[in-house]
């Protein structure tokens, strides 16, 4: 087995997240639960696979919070399990101080519970 190349704890936590391809505002809002979080990046799982790269658009409807916290993330990988459902691997993208802070918040107070 290889070495772990994670440089963040992931949490396992369920919450609603919402997504559409960037810039895709003519889409609908998808919604789909994570898996798993990271102050990285979420994995989540949806009726379809993307293509690696693929920038999405997200609003993490975060508990306890006030409203979604927007934020884009690339997908890292995108693997369709053997339902038909895939599993996504997206990384945050850009985010801003205060958007790091209210994640690496969560992975703390989750990762704590």
């Amino acid at each position: 087995m290889g070495e772990e190349r994670r440089q963040f704890r992931r949490v396992r936590h369920p919450f609603e997240v919402k997504f559409r391809p960037l810039g895709a505002l003519e889409e609908p809002w998808r919604r789909a639960m994570t898996v798993n979080f990271s102050a990285s990046g979420i994995r989540f799982k949806s009726e379809e696979r993307f293509e690696i790269g693929t920038v999405l658009e997200i609003q993490l409807v975060l508990p306890a919070s006030q409203g979604p916290l927007g934020v884009h993330g690339a997908v890292v990988w995108s693997l369709v399990q053997p339902g038909g459902e895939a599993e996504n691997g997206v990384e945050f993208r850009g985010l801003t101080h205060e958007q790091q802070a209210q994640i690496d918040q969560l992975v703390q107070f989750f990762g704590h519970a």
